[in-house]
């Protein structure tokens, strides 16, 4: 994967930013280097159903024998894991080639196209964690709680760009 990486989680954009998500403390999806500085997706699953879930660990999936559906292209830019239970995780990576394609995906905040450096490598993720009403897409948020954290731009943050206070084996 490139050097450079723009998530998009719950509306929300980090740059260069390497904890997307994390679920009471505990890193759920984030980024780690190499040795030879290439970026590796790391994804801890929430879930309620208290039986294992998919997993990435340094851009190796596991998906564990209870998946429902499972899609991966051979490209390998795409794999989506579906559950009974409704649980779902979804994660597609692509390249925005200019500030014009990054307006034209994300209308919404055209405002932040001229941000990151392009050609860049972009990854949308979905997860729904379906007995907690939680689902995020790059789009928003959606919970029984109601309320919206998008549309914002974060760049070089260390910390998580989206950080839930719940206990992550209850989530």
């Amino acid at each position: 994967m490139r050097s450079k990486i723009l998530t998009v989680v719950a509306g929300n954009f980090g740059y260069e930013c390497y904890t997307a998500l994390e679920v009471g403390g505990v890193k759920c999806i984030w980024f780690e280097r190499d040795e030879d500085g290439y970026l590796l997706l790391n994804v801890k699953m929430p879930t309620l159903a208290q039986r294992p879930r998919a997993e990435i660990e340094r851009n190796t999936w596991t998906v564990s024998s209870g998946a429902h559906e499972v899609l991966c292209p051979p490209s390998g830019r795409l794999v989506e894991v579906k559950y009974e239970n409704g649980d779902r995780f979804r994660v597609e990576f692509f390249i925005l080639e200019s500030s014009e394609e990054f307006a034209s995906r994300y209308p919404h905040v055209a405002r932040f196209k001229e941000l990151p450096e392009y050609p860049l490598t972009a990854v949308e993720i979905y997860e729904t964690i379906a007995g907690a009403g939680v689902s995020f897409t790059p789009r928003g948020i959606t919970s029984p709680e109601g309320g919206h954290v998008g549309g914002n731009f974060f760049r070089n943050f260390r910390g998580a760009s989206i950080s839930i206070g719940a206990n992550p084996r209850k989530v």
